[in-house]
């Protein structure tokens, strides 16, 4: 903490400005009180730009791969699909921690497709009547061992997020 004797400027001022109301330790106090609350509403705003940001990348983020999933060959759309999941389930871990966060609906107001993780687990609702995309992908394109293949690196990424979280 920097110290009234610090200021040069007063030293030379031949002023005793122990006297002066601000310089009592309950001010100074109240004034490192103020402009505490001051810099935390300046980081809740950041919070919120930055928050805004981070749903906006994996709402866009969804739409993309839906779209380029819905535009190729099977064997290349099988693979997107199986990525798709796998972004779909970390952007949903990534949804729980952010559910903490109030005001997250009033952010989107219209949005073409929206996935799971938006909607149940961010509580985010479309204003419009826009139809969803059928269970993300197209399910008919999908494996049945796309469950087992991020299997493992979904558990190790879920650990760490609930680790990170305590």
């Amino acid at each position: 903490m920097v110290e009234i004797a610090n200021f040069d400027l007063l030293k030379n001022s031949h002023i005793n400005i122990t006297k002066l109301t601000w310089t009592k330790p309950q001010n100074c106090h109240m004034m490192q009180l103020y402009f505490g609350i001051k810099h935390a509403k300046e980081e809740i705003h950041r919070l919120d730009v930055e928050t805004h940001h981070l749903v906006m990348f994996m709402i866009d983020d969804h739409v993309d791969n839906v779209h380029a999933i819905n535009s190729c060959k099977d064997a290349l759309a099988s693979e997107l699909c199986r990525q798709q999941k796998y972004h779909a389930a970390i952007h949903g871990c990534i949804a729980e921690q952010l559910a903490s966060i109030p005001k997250l609906s009033d952010m989107f107001k219209k949005e073409t497709l929206l996935p799971d993780w938006a909607t149940q687990v961010l509580g985010i609702c479309r204003t419009d009547d826009v139809p969803t995309a059928p269970d993300d992908v197209d399910t008919h394109r999908q494996t049945d061992d796309d469950d087992e293949l991020y299997g493992e690196e979904l558990a190790a990424f879920a650990e760490k997020i609930v680790i990170s979280k305590q």
